[in-house]
């Protein structure tokens, strides 16, 4: 509430300028790429901690949306996507107007201006005053000015344990990142800053998410920033993995090929997986690491019943 009444006294002395556009996109199946035969190189990722608002200097700005975008910002939600709409809330126009999204659909929100500063997540979130606003602005091709920001808004799956590495599930995963990007490559050097997609209520697991925006960014030749955000320990097993795929220059289509072969049921993660699977003589393993999707923290490993189930089907 204190970042909406910030919004209404910031217009009230002075008038935002500039446009705001909210684009649709959609792209159909047949339109999809074929990630599996694809020789594009994975492109620059840069691993970071810093908050995704906070890189005034790119573009392309991930909204871990909702399908029904905006989520709970009107009645009590608190995360990524509900923050971003409270300390920009021009984008709450979008929730007057925008449908459901499909399964082929993203949203694209430009030229939302920043008017709060905030602190903590969740339960902890706090209005820490208002911001001032030092973010360019650039003309279009019909001469509108808007401020130098896109907020990519995709949605993805609910997916808690093993469910989610069903290749029908991780490739609609990769599609939906795909049209969330397509056409956005501005210029050559164009970054899309993004992080834990899909990975708090929604139970994905943090590996998966970040290999499945590699294939899609790199597809469409757009580099990374990722965040981690409080993720220390994934910040560092991202970092040697994004290491290893740049030392071995991994392509696209190396990268989707050895994440759809993915076991249902392993003790290897996601990055380790491939990392064996592209070399498996590689020194370069990633810290073996608890799951951060499981339900309550457990890995499928750490209960005794499972671990019997597991080795019934190994058998």
């Amino acid at each position: 509430m204190n970042c909406l009444v910030c919004y209404f006294k910031s217009i009230e002395h002075k008038m935002p300028e500039g446009h705001l556009s909210i684009t649709r996109k959609v792209l159909r199946k047949e339109q999809y790429p074929d990630y599996s035969k694809s020789d594009k190189p994975i492109t620059d990722i840069q691993v970071t901690s810093s908050l995704i608002e906070t890189f005034y200097e790119h573009r392309l700005h991930a909204d871990f949306a909702n399908k029904s975008i905006g989520g709970g910002v009107l009645h009590g939600g608190n995360v990524q996507e509900e923050i971003l709409f409270v300390i920009k809330p021009e984008c709450l126009v979008s929730m007057l107007f925008c449908e459901v999204m499909d399964i082929d659909e993203a949203i694209i929100i430009t030229g939302a201006e920043q008017f709060s500063k905030y602190s903590g997540y969740g339960g902890t979130m706090r209005f820490e005053g208002e911001f001032q606003n030092t973010t360019e602005t650039f003309r279009d091709e019909e001469g509108r000015t808007f401020i130098k920001n896109s907020i990519v808004a995709f949605d993805a799956l609910m997916a808690y344990g093993t469910n989610q590495f069903d290749v029908k599930m991780m490739q609609r995963d990769i599609n939906k990142a795909y049209i969330a990007l397509k056409g956005e490559k501005k210029t050559p050097n164009e970054y899309f800053v993004t992080g834990n997609w899909g990975c708090g209520v929604f139970g994905g697991d943090k590996e998966l998410k970040a290999v499945q925006q590699m294939i899609a960014s790199s597809e469409e030749g757009i580099n990374l920033v990722y965040s981690a955000f409080t993720q220390e320990k994934f910040k560092i097993r991202l970092e040697a993995f994004v290491k290893f795929l740049q030392s071995h220059k991994v392509t696209v289509g190396q990268l989707y090929n050895n994440l759809l072969t993915y076991p249902t049921f392993t003790t290897l993660s996601v990055f380790e997986h491939i990392i064996k699977e592209i070399d498996p003589t590689s020194s370069l393993q990633p810290t073996p690491h608890p799951s951060e999707s499981s339900l309550f923290g457990w890995t499928l490993q750490d209960i005794p019943f499972l671990n019997t189930l597991m080795d019934f089907f190994k058998d």
